[in-house]
């Protein structure tokens, strides 16, 4: 987003006036992700479902949302007042990010008076101030520069950019230069990584989702980072693995992909809903060797215990590495949930290890850039279980490889 790069043009949009109950609907939605905790994902598909707004005008109302949830503070900060959940401040504080890159506001005598000068100007003091900057609690910069020292600069400010969109080609149905060819003569133009060899990256926003390259399953939306974890864990065809924290299925359906659709895996998840989701997915992309097992009682992993060859273990964490496509989870997050994580974390390793046969392998995988959810949490696994050692690791950086942060790390028995 422009503000984002203090370029204070507008979107594509010459003379638009944007209209007073646009303005309070975006506040609306700030509020609710903000203040109720909401997750801005589901808020904004509400607020669409919701208005018959021309494509521009919800391609604009998504936009402006996550821009100002990832500027957040530093938009209050050059407004000079402190964050607040009050209507009449956050419609300020909308007001001036609507000014500020350009837009023309509705007269009406119930909006505030913008300074643009002065609000640029204050936007310009905060170049020096990292937390306001990058619009960060101050516990959250203060851990950070800890754990990670000089390179917690750079981890914020790739993270403080707008996501890439990227691809993932099921390679069960096509092969990525088919796909790719596919979407070329839809108009949607691509490129390919060294990263992840199934990956394609759209070079502009499309909506992916209603033509038929996706409706058809050759493709899932998945950032590059995270396509790198399944092939990590070393699957094979005729092999029985599992997704311990398998969620709606991303890396499981990746990982039957890379089995050639042969052998089974078994998606765990403690949430049903997701399960459901996953199946829907696994079955758009012609998957027929995924099982799942909703986690409702610890009886459901002791009924696994020595059963598989592989276990991924991408476990619940604070989400640090995702802050590009989730800068919401910064102000949802609290210096008390990192402790209950690395807790959840350690007792998942202990439990779900077990799962593993003899010969087996075992994937720990999280989105944090913390080393206190990564490094740290297989160091203790290792000390506390020294049958155990350390096969490979790896870290996904969102400032040297412009996507998702990540951190995996492959196990096995001595």
């Amino acid at each position: 987003m422009t503000v984002g790069n203090n370029n204070f043009k507008p979107l594509s949009f010459d003379n638009v006036i944007i209209k007073e109950t646009f303005l309070r609907e975006l506040a609306n939605a700030l509020v609710a992700i903000i203040a109720d905790g909401r997750f801005a994902d589901s808020v904004l598909q509400k607020k669409l479902r919701e208005h018959k707004w021309l494509p521009e005008e919800r391609s604009l109302f998504a936009q402006a949302t996550y821009d100002i949830l990832r500027n957040w503070r530093r938009v209050w900060f050059a407004i000079g007042q402190e964050p607040s959940p009050e209507m009449p401040r956050v419609i300020k504080a909308v007001c001036a990010w609507f000014a500020m890159n350009g837009f023309k506001l509705q007269r009406s005598a119930s909006l505030p008076d913008i300074d643009v000068a002065t609000v640029r100007s204050k936007w310009q003091q905060a170049e020096g101030e990292r937390a306001i900057k990058y619009s960060l609690p101050d516990w959250l910069d203060k851990r950070g520069a800890k754990e990670l020292g000089e390179v917690w600069n750079q981890t914020v400010h790739a993270l403080h950019h707008e996501p890439v969109v990227a691809l993932r080609v099921n390679t069960i149905k096509a092969t990525r230069t088919d796909v790719q060819q596919q979407l070329k003569a839809l108009g949607i133009q691509t490129n390919t990584t060294a990263l992840a060899p199934d990956a394609l990256i759209l070079r502009e926003h499309t909506n992916i989702f209603g033509t038929e390259v996706f409706k058809k399953g050759f493709v899932e939306m998945q950032d590059v980072g995270s396509q790198c974890i399944a092939p990590f864990v070393q699957p094979e065809p005729g092999m029985r693995v599992i997704d311990a924290c398998a969620g709606s299925g991303g890396k499981s359906i990746h990982l039957a992909a890379l089995m050639c659709n042969k052998g089974k895996i078994i998606a765990l998840d403690t949430e049903e809903w997701k399960l459901t989701d996953l199946s829907k997915r696994a079955q758009r992309n012609g998957i027929h060797i995924i099982e799942t097992r909703h986690i409702n009682t610890t009886k459901v992993i002791k009924r696994l215990t020595n059963s598989v060859e592989r276990v991924l273990l991408d476990v619940p964490c604070s989400g640090l590495g995702v802050l590009r496509r989730n800068p919401d989870a910064k102000w949802h997050l609290q210096p008390e949930d990192i402790n209950s994580f690395i807790t959840t974390q350690r007792d998942i390793l202990t439990r779900y290890s077990a799962m593993i046969t003899e010969g087996g392998k075992l994937v720990y995988a999280t989105c944090s850039v913390l080393p206190s959810e990564g490094e740290e949490q297989v160091r203790w696994f290792i000390q506390q279980n020294p049958t155990w050692h350390i096969e490979e690791e790896r870290r996904i950086n969102p400032h040297t490889d412009n996507c998702d942060g990540f951190y995996m790390a492959r196990l096995s028995k001595q």
